[in-house]
């Protein structure tokens, strides 16, 4: 067949068999979207069919709790022209040790691994090794630091966007960081976007950062909805975490954590 893109995202009826019928019988899929719950009525190892899509560049595995450091190895075993990755709201069970097997995926631009509860800084500095990563969201992650953003932004030359909306521990580093590798590129170079919503850097720090590389959004593009309630409630409360109460305005709506606040509802912040 000559099926080049495919999106069963959703449909977590699928069976193993038939998974493998679908990847043996159409070798010319290049984008594949199969996140919310598709891996629900397979086993991680069913991702072992995907060696027959020869061509896949994009793959979307998001909101798949089902997700393991296994099916990260699988992965990168089989997905070896794999560009685009998004894995993001998979759970607990993807580590720093699955999230480090994508050192293998050398052609990997993309990487989406927001919400993911037990990534920290070192699997970032590990991957920035690569070189190769264009975009990556870490949206919604309280274990990572300016560690991994100042790795990202030394390692990464071709680096165009990194959103860490909702990461507590990413401070004004991260942006004298920025500022620094952007200064060391062509006027012709590409330009670096930082998402710093809803992390330690202030707004009001900005025009200290302009540069015609460096654009600096202060949006929240974290959705707190799909963070595990483990992941950002704090018994100490001393580190801005959220509270049970907290939860109360976030729905499902996109925006439904700008409601209490007109000014991050209508207003974005850029340094360009």
């Amino acid at each position: 067949m000559r099926l080049t893109e495919l999106y069963i995202n959703g449909c977590h009826l699928i069976a193993a068999h038939s998974f493998e019928m679908l990847c043996q019988n159409c070798p010319n899929i290049v984008r594949l979207d199969m996140g919310n719950r598709v891996l629900n009525s397979m086993t991680v190892n069913s991702l072992s069919y995907l060696q027959h899509l020869s061509k896949l560049e994009s793959l979307n595995l998001s909101q798949n709790s089902s997700m393991n450091d296994d099916a990260t190895r699988i992965i990168s075993q089989s997905c070896s022209q794999l560009k685009s990755l998004d894995i993001s709201a998979c759970g607990a069970h993807v580590t720093d040790v699955g999230l480090k097997y994508l050192k293998n995926c050398i052609n990997l631009t993309k990487l989406d691994v927001s919400y993911l509860e037990n990534i920290s800084d070192d699997s970032f500095q590990a991957l920035a090794t690569l070189g190769s990563l264009e975009e990556v969201f870490c949206k919604g992650m309280m274990s990572i630091s300016d560690a991994t953003c100042v790795s990202l932004i030394n390692l990464c030359s071709g680096l165009v966007k990194l959103d860490v909306s909702g990461c507590l521990e990413v401070t004004v580093k991260s942006v004298q960081a920025a500022l620094v590798e952007v200064q060391g590129r062509p006027d012709t170079g590409p330009r670096l976007e930082l998402v710093l919503g809803g992390t330690s850097f202030a707004p009001m720090q900005l025009e200290r950062y302009a540069h015609p590389l460096l654009h600096i959004c202060t949006f929240n593009l974290c959705r707190y909805n799909l963070m595990s309630f483990d992941m950002c409630l704090e018994d100490d409360g001393e580190q801005g975490g959220f509270h049970d109460s907290d939860f109360e305005q976030f729905g499902d709506s996109d925006d439904a954590m700008f409601e209490d606040d007109p000014v991050m509802k209508f207003e974005q912040n850029w340094v360009s």
